[in-house]
C-alpha cells in the first residue's frame, strides 16, 4: 500500500477520523485526520489502536463448526450446511418463536450488518428477539416513543453553542457522548467554561468527566429519577415554567404538576443525598439561563426507575423552554434522514403487541427484555426457545445474572449459531460460527450513530483491504441464514432484490417523499455502490434532507459523499418541532400513562431505606464492553477491572488498599483487587463490566485478572417501566478473600466446555 487511506473509526459511536498509511517495518500506521470536519483530529486509544485490534491474532478467519466437543475450522459450505440441516428442522416442529436471536453493540458499527439485521429478524418471524439495547438504552427510547411517537426521538444536548449543561450519571469525556454522539467531548466541555458557561455533574463517582466540570455533586445510586422530579416540583411551585417554542404543542401540563406535587427538594434530598437548597437553585438556574440543556446516559438508565428518570430529564428540557433551542435540547437531522419522519402519524406504538411465555414481559420496539431469555430457555413448554442465533454479542458476559446458568442452558439448545470473530465466553458453545470480514475489509458509515449525533455531517468509508477469498458480507451471511428459515426456502438472490425494492417502496409510496410516485424499478438501477448495504445507504443519502432525491441538483448521493475526503459538514442541529412528533395530534404528551401508572414504584423507591454498599458499573477508555480486551496495548494501562471503594467504607470493613476482596449478593461471588478512592462516594463501590475471560482461549484476554459483575446480578432486578436490566445500585458486601480450601468459591471456577 502506498498511500494514506481516510476513514471513519469503527470502534464506537464516535466515529472519530482517522488516516491510515504505510508505517514503519510496513505495517499500517493510524493517525487522527485533523480535517475530518468534526472530530478534528480528536482521537483515543482505540481508535489510535484500530489496526492492531483488526490484526488480533485470535481473530477467526473461517468458520467454526463442533465436532463433538470441540470446534474446527471449516469451509463456508460447510458451515452453512450445519445449520440448513439443524435450522427449518426447528421452526417446523416447533414454530419460529423457538428460534431466539440476540444482537451486541458492535454490530451497529458494522454497515452491513446495521442494514441487515433487521432483514433476517424479518424472514425468522420469531418474537424471541434480544439485543444489548435492553441493557443500556430502551428507557431513553421508551420516554421517546411514548412523549413524541417515535424511539429515535431523543433530544440531543446542543453542547457547542449550551451556556449550562447539566449531566446525569454518564461519562462523556470517555464514551464521548452515548446517545449524543460528538467526537472529543472533554473539548467540547471545556469550550462551554472557556466561552464563560458552567458545566454541573450529577454522580456517584467524581469520574472522568468531572476533571472537566464546574461542580460535580455525589448522587446515590437509582435516585436520578426523584432530583429530577424534585426539579420539575420546583419549576411549577416557583412559577418558572415557560414552555418556549413547545408552546401550544404539549398535552398535559396540569397533570405533570399534580403528579410532582409531593416530590419537593426537601422530600427526596435524604434519600438521594443532594442538598434541598441546591435542587432548587439548579431548577433556577436552569430556567434562568437562556441556553440550557440537561443530558442523562448510562447511569440512569441502569437502574429501577430508569423510564422515569428519562422521562424526566425530556421533561425538565420542555418546561424551561430548552426543547429545540440552539444551546438547548434539539434534535439530530442525520444526512440518511431521521427514521422518525419515515412513519406516518399516529402510528400504533411498537409497546405490549407480545410478552414473554414466561414472565410476562411486554415487547418493546419489536423486542424482549434480553433479562428474559435465560428462563425462555431454561423452561420447557411450548414456545421453549431451542436454537440462538447472535450477531457481535456475548449475552454470557452481558445478560445480568445469566454467566453460569447461560453456559448450561447455551449447552443443552439444539442449534447455536454466532457470527462473531472470536471464541469468547458463548460463542464456545456454538455449534457454528461464522466471521465476518475485517473492520478494514468492509465498507462503513456509522449509520446508528448518526441518527444522535449533536451535529449533521456525513463521511464515508470504503473498504480498505480486500476481503479474503471466499470471505461473504454480513449482508450475504444473514440472508442466507434468512432464506433458510422461510418455507418454502428463498431465494438468496431474488430475497435481496426483494430488500432493495421494498426499501425504495418505502420512499416512493410516502406523500411527504421527493420520490413520492416514482417507479422503484426505475430507481433502483439509478443506485450508486459496490454491494446492496452500500445501495441503501445511498438511497438514505437521496432521500434525506440533503439528498440529490434522484434528480440534477447539487445534493448528496454516496458517490459525492465518497469523494469527499474529510467529511461534508452541514451545520448544527435546527429546530425540528413540530415535524419530528409522530403522535397523532403532533403534540408532545408531558406524562403519558405508562409513566403515571409507576407512581407507585417511585414512592417504593424515595421510601427505602438502603443498608450497605450499592454497586455501580463504570467505562473505560480502553474498552468497549467485553470485546476489545484482547489487544495487549489496550488493556496494559489504566484498563483494570479492580473494585472502587472509599477509604471511610473500606475502614469498617478491615480491608486496605490494594487488596483481593470477595464481592458477594445472593446470586454469586467475585473476586477483585481494591482501589481506595475518594472518588467514589461512601456507601457505594464500583466495577467495569465485560471482564471474565479466564475460561476462553483468547490469548491476551484470557491472562487477564477479573471477574463478570453481571455474575452478581439478578435477572429480576429490571426497570420497572420497561424491563431494561437494571444493575446500578445492586446491593453487595465486600469481604477480604477467602483463600483456597475456604467454604466459598468464586463463580469464576465454573467448568466450561473445552475448545481448541
Amino acid at each position: 500500500m502506498s498511500s494514506v487511506h481516510g476513514r471513519n473509526c469503527h470502534l464506537c459511536e464516535a466515529g472519530c477520523g482517522l488516516l491510515i498509511g504505510p508505517g514503519r517495518q510496513g505495517r499500517l500506521e493510524v493517525k487522527p485526520d485533523q480535517l475530518d470536519v468534526v472530530s478534528k483530529g480528536h482521537i483515543c486509544p482505540k481508535g489510535a489502536l484500530l489496526v492492531e485490534a483488526d490484526a488480533d491474532p485470535d481473530r477467526l478467519r473461517q468458520p467454526m463448526v463442533r465436532k463433538g466437543d470441540r470446534l474446527v475450522p471449516a469451509s463456508w459450505e460447510e458451515a452453512f450446511q450445519v445449520v440448513q440441516d439443524k435450522l427449518p428442522k426447528i421452526i417446523a416442529e416447533h414454530g419460529p418463536d423457538a428460534v431466539a436471536t440476540f444482537v451486541g453493540n458492535p454490530h451497529s458499527h458494522n454497515l452491513a450488518a446495521a442494514m441487515y439485521v433487521p432483514q433476517l429478524l424479518r424472514l425468522l418471524k420469531t418474537k424471541n428477539r434480544y439485543s444489548a439495547g435492553s441493557i443500556d438504552a430502551w428507557p431513553q427510547q421508551l420516554a421517546a416513543l411514548l412523549m413524541y411517537g417515535h424511539p429515535g426521538d431523543l433530544q440531543m444536548p446542543d453542547i457547542d453553542r449550551t451556556d449550562l449543561l447539566v449531566v446525569f450519571g454518564a461519562n462523556p469525556a470517555i464514551s464521548n457522548g452515548s446517545l449524543a454522539t460528538a467526537p472529543g467531548w472533554g473539548k467540547r466541555l471545556t469550550s462551554i467554561r472557556q466561552r464563560g458557561g458552567d458545566v454541573i455533574l450529577l454522580d456517584p463517582r467524581a469520574n472522568e468527566t468531572s476533571r472537566l466540570v464546574s461542580e460535580h455533586v455525589f448522587i446515590r445510586p437509582g435516585t436520578d429519577s426523584l432530583v429530577l422530579l424534585a426539579l420539575i416540583n420546583t419549576l411549577f411551585a416557583d412559577d418558572l415554567v415557560d414552555l418556549g417554542v413547545a408552546a401550544g404543542m404539549v398535552n398535559g401540563l396540569e397533570r405533570v404538576r399534580d403528579f410532582t406535587a409531593d416530590f419537593t427538594p426537601e422530600a427526596v434530598s435524604e434519600r438521594s443525598g443532594v442538598s434541598a437548597t441546591w435542587i432548587r437553585e439548579l431548577a433556577h438556574r436552569l430556567a434562568e439561563t437562556e441556553r440550557s440543556v440537561v443530558y442523562g446516559r448510562v447511569g440512569v438508565v441502569l437502574q429501577e426507575l430508569a423510564t422515569v428518570a428519562a422521562w424526566g430529564l425530556n421533561v425538565v428540557n420542555i418546561l424551561t423552554g430548552s426543547i429545540d433551542r440552539p444551546g438547548g435540547a434539539m434534535f439530530c437531522r442525520p444526512a440518511t434522514g431521521l427514521n422518525a419522519l419515515k412513519v406516518p402519524l399516529g402510528r400504533p406504538p411498537a409497546l405490549g403487541r407480545w410478552r414473554s411465555r414466561v414472565s410476562g414481559y411486554r415487547e418493546v420496539f419489536g423486542e424482549l427484555p434480553a433479562v428474559a431469555m435465560l428462563e425462555e430457555m431454561e423452561t420447557p413448554g411450548p414456545g421453549q426457545i431451542r436454537a440462538l442465533i447472535t450477531h457481535s454479542a456475548n449475552p454470557v458476559l452481558s445478560i445480568p445474572g445469566a454467566g453460569p446458568r447461560l453456559d448450561r442452558a447455551l449447552d443443552a439448545l439444539e442449534l447455536v449459531v454466532c457470527l462473531d470473530v472470536f471464541v469468547n465466553e458463548t460463542t464456545r458453545h456454538a455449534d457454528v460460527i461464522l466471521p465476518s470480514p475485517a473492520g478494514l475489509e468492509r465498507a462503513f458509515y456509522p449509520y446508528y450513530s448518526q441518527q444522535f449525533a449533536v451535529r449533521s455531517y456525513a463521511r464515508f468509508s470504503p473498504p480498505m483491504l480486500p476481503m479474503a477469498e471466499g470471505q461473504p458480507g454480513d449482508d450475504e451471511i444473514l440472508m442466507r441464514i434468512g432464506a433458510m428459515a422461510t418455507d418454502p426456502p428463498g431465494d438468496v438472490l431474488a430475497l435481496r432484490q426483494n430488500v432493495l425494492l421494498k426499501t425504495i417502496r418505502g420512499f416512493t409510496e410516502n406523500p411527504d417523499s421527493d420520490v413520492y410516485g416514482r417507479d422503484p424499478e426505475e430507481l433502483l438501477p439509478m443506485l450508486h455502490g459496490n454491494s446492496d448495504p452500500e445501495r441503501l445507504l445511498d438511497l438514505y443519502f437521496r432521500t434525506g434532507p440533503f439528498g440529490d432525491h434522484f434528480g440534477d441538483g447539487d445534493g448528496i448521493n454516496l458517490e459525492r459523499v465518497s469523494a469527499a475526503e474529510h467529511g461534508i459538514d452541514f451545520g448544527p442541529m435546527v429546530p425540528l418541532l413540530p415535524d419530528i412528533v409522530r403522535t397523532a395530534d403532533q403534540h408532545i404528551e408531558l406524562l403519558p400513562e405508562p409513566v403515571a401508572e409507576l407512581a407507585p414504584h417511585i414512592r417504593r423507591i424515595l421510601d427505602e431505606r438502603i443498608e450497605g454498599l450499592q454497586l455501580i458499573g463504570r467505562r473505560q477508555q480502553r474498552s468497549n464492553n467485553s470485546w476489545m480486551h484482547n489487544v495487549s496495548r489496550l488493556v496494559g494501562t489504566g484498563n483494570r477491572c479492580s473494585l472502587l471503594m472509599n477509604p471511610l467504607d473500606a475502614g469498617d470493613r478491615g480491608i486496605f488498599d490494594a487488596d483481593q476482596v470477595d464481592v458477594s449478593t445472593p446470586e454469586g461471588v467475585i473476586t477483585l483487587d481494591l482501589e481506595l478512592t475518594e472518588d467514589i462516594m461512601p456507601g457505594v463501590v464500583c466495577a467495569p463490566h465485560g471482564w471474565g475471560h479466564q475460561s476462553t482461549t483468547l490469548g491476551v484476554a484470557s491472562k487477564l485478572e477479573g471477574a463478570s459483575v453481571n455474575d452478581l446480578m439478578s435477572p429480576r432486578r429490571v426497570d420497572v417501566g420497561s424491563g431494561n436490566a437494571a444493575p446500578n445500585g445492586t446491593l453487595v458486601e465486600v469481604t477480604p478473600h477467602i483463600r483456597f480450601g475456604d467454604s466459598v468459591p468464586s463463580t469464576q471456577s465454573v467448568p466450561r466446555l473445552p475448545i481448541p
